[in-house]
């Protein structure tokens, strides 16, 4: 694991497995790089580049947060591993919207976008409003609390270490979905990059409809759909995700 420092300071945490050309993987909200182990582990004939977004495993955190803060950090995990223009980017739920606004300003190698959870028709399985939701329980019941409301898990549900970790997680989880809420998604966008976009076959009406909102914006983007599984693939079930790329990475 190294530490690059981000344009404004903030260390982030990186971790590179397997040999070849690098593809950069970005999580999701309430995750860490170890979403991908699996994954990594998995994916032959590339180097696998994971990193703790800003706030939470071993990066480091800022006052300030944005999108165009988690963006700048995207953005110099790829330049330490290479030319843009050579390296490919994945990203996983919120990861996918971090991934998404850098190749609107970056062009890259290649795109995958899972599951972006930019909100879309009548917002499917989940509200509007739901940060200020989770904001709400997050104070009123803790952050635990925050995570399971967020994941729609049960009141007794089990979580792991990390998320059991302070309230740290639960923080970077209100702010991802009020940032996500806000998302300002154009009809159409100019990316280069020729992007493929994964959605679960077993996948909720919300995150479905986001998804294929994304993939009509961008002119080249084509849509793979990862049978019967949901949005969690990457970690239940990593070679099928790693079979949905074989025609298009690297």
């Amino acid at each position: 694991m190294e530490r690059i420092a981000s344009v404004d300071g903030t260390p982030i945490a990186v971790e590179r497995s397997g040999s070849g050309p690098p593809l950069v993987c970005i999580h999701g909200t309430s995750a860490t790089r170890s979403t991908w182990d699996e994954f990594a582990a998995e994916l032959a004939g590339m180097e696998c580049v994971r990193y703790d977004r800003r706030g939470r495993g071993d990066s480091g955190d800022a006052d300030e947060y944005s999108l165009a803060r988690e963006v700048e950090d995207a953005r110099a995990v790829v330049e330490r591993v290479g030319d843009p223009e050579s390296v490919a980017v994945f990203g996983h739920s919120f990861g996918a919207v971090v991934a998404f606004q850098l190749a609107r300003e970056t062009p890259l190698h290649r795109l995958v976008l899972y599951e972006p959870p930019v909100l879309a028709g009548d917002h499917g399985d989940r509200e509007p409003g739901f940060a200020d939701r989770l904001r709400q329980v997050l104070d009123e019941e803790g952050p635990e609390a925050a995570v399971r409301t967020f994941r729609g898990m049960p009141a007794d549900a089990p979580l792991e270490p990390e998320a059991r970790d302070g309230d740290a997680l639960a923080r970077t989880v209100v702010r991802e979905v009020a940032v996500a809420e806000s998302f300002d998604r154009p009809a159409t966008v100019e990316v280069a990059t020729p992007t493929r976009c994964l959605v679960g076959g077993d996948t909720g009406a919300m995150l479905r409809e986001s998804t294929l909102a994304v993939q009509g914006a961008i002119p080249n983007a084509d849509l793979v759909t990862i049978e019967d599984h949901g949005h969690n693939a990457i970690g239940v079930a990593p070679e099928r995700v790693t079979e949905c790329l074989d025609d298009f990475l690297p």
